[in-house]
């Protein structure tokens, strides 16, 4: 199996994911084996645990691969933090940073007062022998919540749907048709309740 570097979720890009075990061999770390999102159903394919208060999971659809996939979910906590706005901040500043850089860079925002979330919508590309070969559409959604121990942390709930190859022009104008839908579906939806397993 394909190894793929991952960037944390929090600060980072996904255009690259690196899981660290084989879906047979996976072993769920929060308590949730599986999150049923529209009309599919993402299993759990990849977890790291980089330090005691840190953890992600990667979730694919029965029939996407680890290293060839159109849809993923991935979960993102880590407890002792609580600055959901200066993590969004950083974002936001990166997503800048890459617009220089990416003609196809764009994000839009959502800030909800009553629960204190926030979300960021983005579309990102790379780019082989000066041709578009990888568009992403991202939506990262931030969470403070509390721990067993009455901890807070921060969940990340990130959605990615990307396209590849001579499927892109076709992906940019699916995009641009659903993207408003997608971040409605995303915003209401009922994030998974949270249980480290140690």
């Amino acid at each position: 199996m394909k190894r793929i570097k991952m960037k944390s979720l929090l600060s980072g890009l996904v255009l690259s994911v690196c899981l660290s075990a084989s879906a047979q061999n996976v072993k769920d770390q929060l308590s949730v084996p599986a999150i049923n999102f529209g009309s599919q159903t993402f299993k759990l394919s990849g977890t790291q645990h980089p330090g005691n208060n840190h953890y992600k999971q990667i979730y694919l659809p029965n029939n996407e691969k680890q290293n060839n996939f159109n849809s993923m979910i991935q979960i993102e906590v880590v407890y002792g933090e609580d600055s959901v706005q200066n993590i969004f901040q950083q974002k936001i500043n990166e997503l800048e940073s890459l617009k220089k850089k990416d003609k196809l860079c764009d994000y839009t925002t959502v800030k909800n007062p009553d629960t204190g979330e926030y979300q960021i919508n983005f579309t990102s590309s790379y780019e082989k022998n000066k041709k578009t070969s990888l568009v992403e559409w991202n939506s990262y959604r931030y969470k403070v919540i509390s721990g067993q121990d009455g901890t807070n942390g921060i969940i990340l709930f990130a959605i990615t749907k990307r396209a590849s190859g001579k499927n892109c022009t076709a992906f940019i104008e699916e995009i641009k048709s659903n993207r408003e839908n997608w971040t409605s579906s995303i915003k209401n939806f009922n994030l998974p309740n949270i249980k480290p397993i140690e």
